[in-house]
């Protein structure tokens, strides 16, 4: 659809059309491709174009390109890139050597290509330093390809600039002859140095050299790196020493980008220090990320955790190290405990942190013993102590083989020893059994965990645990309720054992109900098995109607099916238990604690002084309200033994009183025969009681 050429008639210039190529020499093998096609023919065959030039195993693209038929070269003034082509360090299949295209470009060019000596342009002659090419000024080669990290490496600030050079037999030279001298420019990474480029392994082109005695400062003054330093296609890369604040990383492959380094270090130290303080540690086969412009090198454990202190903590998870601390995400695990935390700073001697859970180990089990979560630890390893305060809502400890929990606000763990410290021992939460104090109690509560308790709970200011007989001591506990029920242990102490086992409460006092608290019992002991479960047994000192004071004792205290708690004793005749100076009482006497008084079931006496009437005991059941004597009288009246019972009303002469009288029919002899023999009374048996059948002799 053009012409093939048209010509300037005023300087003669033949602008030619489709031209594919030109063979300028088949000798020295020189090609032309001129772009789309076009060259422009002057006078003495000079020809214009632009490009590719193909000479040997060189490319050359770019534009401006001038072939000067009577000097036989080509000057080239804008090179945009100059591809070369290498033998390939392994034959094929077949045995032979193919090229293979260096990945890396020369960029920038400006020089010229010297195809043959001026006056061998047939080649007839041997010239087999021809054809040969002389760069007049600076060339670049860039690492900003995608393949090469998705282009990390910005042209702007990381390329190697070669110095003018030349080389010659570019059709049969040998690959060590590609050398160019240069600057290379890391983006910082290293101060700019000289070197001179060469072929790699990966076919591109780069360097491997060593550092100066000491290393390189690299990142503006960020760490230094000491021995290899590689430049390919694989990125700028080193193998030596990387020391970075109070570290030093021995990495044997490790990759620079401008703004970081990754790589796997065989060794990883970190050296004390006192200012700032950092800790020993030592890491086999880490993985390294650093970040120099933000002052920061990570590193991870990949097969062995790393190791700190001289007592041996080994730590896994992430190392963060800044030039002012040293800080981990992972777990820090020592010989009998170990501490999981997202930030924990770890100092020369010890080491802190805000968020954390920490367990203790067994001795001579599997599994933990003490446990918690969300707490503030300090563990200082010259005091051999380890403090934690818990961060409120959501923080508790965990006693595992106790099956217990615990929402305790501190505790101190020391470990030489074989306790912690728990919360304040000396501290006491005031509790009173016959006040409302107590009901709405604030501070640490310890709660069982335990399937069968029903989360038995309880506060507890503080307490110390055995950690390798598993024995939680717990100091100034106001009470804990069970059932319907609050217990009051004596002095505060409660011990819980393995599996949740509570120890017998000796020496401790009940009040039931805890909302009516009509009952106490002193003196108990009592062992508590759940949340709605206990057994106990006590003292109940009952006050009689003249506040006289009498103690019963409950053998069996509990709960029944409905959580009330209820008990029986035995009051026996020799305890001569009065309800008042004319009342006494012998039997059996019942407790149920949503009820005010007591219960009694047995046998009550008419306390008299006259000689001549028998005292018997009237069996009854029924509530006596010590205040308010009033004993229940049975339609059927009998004595204990189920022997009939007449009941009375009689008048002394002598004391001018009126009194009753309980008399069994089978009652002692003298009572029977004054009945029978002297007729004082006559039994109505309709309406089983005594009638006056002889005032006088009654009267005296």
């Amino acid at each position: 659809g053009k012409d093939n050429a048209n010509m300037n008639l005023l300087n003669y210039d033949i602008n030619i059309h489709g031209v594919k190529t030109v063979l300028l020499s088949d000798t020295q093998k020189v090609f032309m491709f001129p772009k789309q096609g076009e060259i422009t023919l002057k006078k003495n065959r000079l020809m214009d174009f632009s490009g590719t030039v193909a000479s040997g195993k060189f490319e050359f693209v770019g534009k401006d390109f001038v072939f000067d038929y009577e000097q036989f070269k080509i000057n080239m003034k804008t090179i945009d890139s100059i591809k070369i082509y290498v033998e390939s360090f392994t034959p094929d299949v077949n045995g032979n050597i193919p090229f293979r295209k260096v990945q890396t470009l020369i960029e920038n060019v400006n020089g010229e290509l010297r195809i043959d000596a001026p006056k061998n342009k047939s080649g007839w002659g041997k010239a087999p330093t021809f054809p040969s090419f002389q760069s007049f000024k600076e060339s670049y080669s860039f690492y900003d390809k995608r393949q090469i990290y998705k282009g990390v490496y910005n042209r702007d600030n990381f390329y190697f600039k070669l110095d003018p050079f030349s080389i010659d037999s570019l059709d049969n030279f040998r690959n060590e002859a590609l050398r160019f001298d240069g600057t290379f420019a890391s983006a910082g990474v290293f101060p700019s140095f000289k070197e001179v480029l060469t072929l790699q392994k990966d076919y591109s082109l780069g360097f491997i050299r060593q550092t100066p005695p000491g290393g390189f400062s690299i990142y503006g003054g960020k760490g230094n790196f000491d021995k290899e330093i590689r430049l390919s296609n694989k990125g700028l890369r080193g193998g030596g020493d990387l020391k970075f604040s109070s570290s030093i990383s021995k990495v044997p492959d490790i990759v620079f980008f401008p703004d970081s380094a990754n790589g796997d270090a065989s060794t990883f130290d970190v050296n004390e220090g006192t200012d700032p303080e950092f800790p020993t540690a030592h890491g086999d086969t880490v993985r390294l990320h650093f970040m120099p412009y933000e002052n920061l090198l990570q590193a991870f454990d990949k097969k062995t955790p790393f190791v700190a202190y001289k007592e041996k903590l080994t730590f896994r998870g992430r190392f963060d190290l800044t030039f002012k601390d040293l800080i981990g995400d992972g777990k820090a695990e020592f010989e009998k405990a170990d501490l999981s935390s997202r930030k924990i700073v770890f100092a020369r001697r010890k080491f802190t942190s805000d968020t954390a859970n920490f367990h203790l180990k067994a001795f001579n089990e599997e599994g933990f013993t003490f446990s918690t979560v969300n707490v503030n630890a300090n563990i200082d390893f010259d005091k051999r102590i380890g403090e934690f305060v818990t961060n409120g809502e959501g923080s508790y400890v965990k006693f595992d083989k106790n099956q217990y929990i615990a929402y305790m606000d501190r505790f101190k763990w020391y470990m030489d020893a074989e306790d912690i410290e728990l919360g304040d021992t000396n501290k006491k939460i005031q509790a009173d059994s016959t006040s409302e104090s107590g009901l709405d109690l604030e501070g640490p509560e310890f709660i069982s965990i335990h399937p069968k308790q029903d989360s038995l709970r309880f506060f507890a200011p503080g307490a110390k645990y055995n950690l390798r007989k598993y024995i939680i001591n717990c100091k100034n506990v106001p009470h804990i309720d069970v059932a319907d029920a609050r217990m009051y242990p004596n002095n505060g102490d409660v011990t819980i054992f393995k599996n949740a086992v509570m120890d017998t409460l000796r020496k401790s006092s009940i009040v039931a109900n805890t909302v009516t608290k009509f009952h106490t019992i002193r003196n108990t002991t009592t062992n508590v098995f759940g949340r709605r479960s206990y057994l106990a047994s006590g003292e109940y000192q009952y006050i009689d109607e003249n506040e006289k004071p009498y103690l019963i004792k409950f053998q069996t205290i509990k709960p029944d099916t409905s959580g009330q708690t209820i008990s029986e004793g035995e009051i026996p005749e020799s305890e001569n238990f009065k309800f008042n100076d004319f009342f006494s009482f012998a039997g059996q006497v019942y407790l149920q604690a949503s009820q005010q008084f007591l219960t009694f079931n047995g046998g009550t006496k008419i306390e008299h002084n006259c000689a001549g009437i028998g005292k018997s005991y009237l069996k009854f059941t029924g509530e006596i309200n010590p205040k308010d004597i009033q004993i229940p009288i049975p339609k059927k009246s009998i004595d204990m033994r189920g022997a009939e019972v007449g009941t009375g009303l009689f008048y002394n002469p002598d004391s001018n009183a009126v009194f009753s009288a309980f008399l069994s029919l089978q009652g002692s002899r003298n009572s029977k025969e004054l009945i029978e023999a002297e007729g004082l009374l006559t039994y109505d048996k309709e309406n089983f009681q005594y009638e006056i059948s002889n005032k006088e002799k009654l009267e005296k």
